[in-house]
């Protein structure tokens, strides 16, 4: 009876997150340009700064949208700046000079795992459906 008790709940929490994906997508899909989304604030600082972000997608024009979470708001950038061969849902570590990007780096341990546990969720996600 606990065993189903734990796997109720872990499948709700399996649900909850890919509902919280579709929503996600398509509030984006609605407004591709990103303009709906916080843009970064002026920073005096003249100190070289580390903020970490996620590349969330390429624009038309290849510009990219990093969003920088844990400050709340977004960064559209120039393809120029990006890595090469980076691809979107990527995490990355920008240094920045005031509000100015110096440099953009693949923070492929951080994008790894990520897509590990994507993929984990995907995969229960499906065992889920087909046992039912």
């Amino acid at each position: 009876m606990r065993g189903g008790k734990r796997k109720i709940k872990r499948i709700s929490r399996l649900i909850i997150v890919c509902l919280y994906l579709l929503l996600a997508i398509s509030y984006h899909l609605k407004d591709p340009t990103a303009e709906h989304l916080p843009k970064l604030q002026a920073d005096s600082s003249s100190e070289l700064r580390t903020v970490y972000g996620y590349l969330d997608r390429y624009l038309p024009r290849g510009q990219g949208i990093i969003l920088i979470e844990e400050e709340g708001y977004q960064m559209i950038v120039s393809k120029e700046l990006l890595p090469k061969d980076i691809e979107a849902s990527s995490f990355v570590r920008v240094k920045m000079k005031g509000k100015e990007v110096q440099e953009i780096h693949l923070d492929e341990e951080k994008t790894r795992e990520n897509r590990k546990k994507s993929q984990l969720l995907q995969r229960e996600l499906k065992e889920y459906s087909n046992s039912n």
